[in-house]
């Protein structure tokens, strides 16, 4: 009487789900979990039997769905990566006027990201993959998800309307990549309020980050736009 429900998320996790539904609300679980403990923890130190306890799994039911920490890792990132390409894949759907401010949405959105998803974001490019003795079946299936894709195409269809300088795309995409990823970590120090991590302005305010993102990317503008 006291106990959970039948079909509860509590019963769902500690027994095989057996609906699709079930076994899918199971799988986000384990990814959502298992993001914040990537994070928390590194790939080193995380434990699939910490990971299960936390969720009130047992560990073999965990293995059901994801047969290492490698191939949990992957699919954690797959889905961070899916997110962040198709967000980057609907403002471009959705604009209406010049490449210019085109690529000025891109970038906040970016750094938006950086700030909103922080631990997808630390899981994309800041946890490295734990190692494998052999590869599993995600890992064997698995196809670069390429976000920098979507920044090439408006750089060069931008090149191609003669609104930006015509440059070498690649390196021009790496450059691109380089000042915003860049800003992500300027942004974030300039949020730290703890004077033993040295922050990089002591005196730092809201304020602060938003005049040095419009610093950037009139900077940024400026210097690919067409004359």
């Amino acid at each position: 009487m006291g106990g959970p429900k039948v079909g509860s998320k509590k019963n769902i996790l500690k027994k095989p789900a057996r609906s699709k539904e079930d076994k899918d609300r199971v799988r986000q679980k384990i990814i959502e979990e298992g993001r914040k403990l990537f994070v928390k923890k590194g790939s080193y130190d995380f434990s699939t039997y910490a990971l299960a306890e936390k969720l009130g799994m047992v560990q073999g039911n965990l293995y059901n769905y994801y047969k290492s920490k490698r191939e949990l890792y992957i699919a954690i990132r797959i889905e961070d990566f899916r997110k962040l390409k198709n967000e980057m894949e609907n403002i471009i759907d959705e604009h209406e006027g010049s490449y210019l401010k085109l690529i000025r949405k891109m970038i906040i959105f970016y750094l938006n990201f950086a700030k909103e998803e922080y631990k997808r974001f630390q899981m994309m490019f800041f946890i490295p993959p734990p190692p494998a003795n052999k590869t599993g079946p995600i890992e064997k299936e698995y196809e670069v998800i390429d976000p920098l894709a979507v920044v090439k195409k408006v750089l060069q269809e931008a090149m191609d309307a003669g609104e930006i300088k015509d440059m070498e795309l690649k390196n021009l995409s790496f450059y691109f990549y380089a000042l915003v990823q860049g800003a992500t970590s300027v942004e974030r120090d300039l949020r730290t309020r703890d004077k033993v991590l040295e922050p990089i302005d002591q005196e730092s305010r809201p304020e602060t980050i938003q005049s040095f993102r419009e610093f950037l990317i009139q900077q940024l503008l400026n210097q690919i736009k067409a004359k």
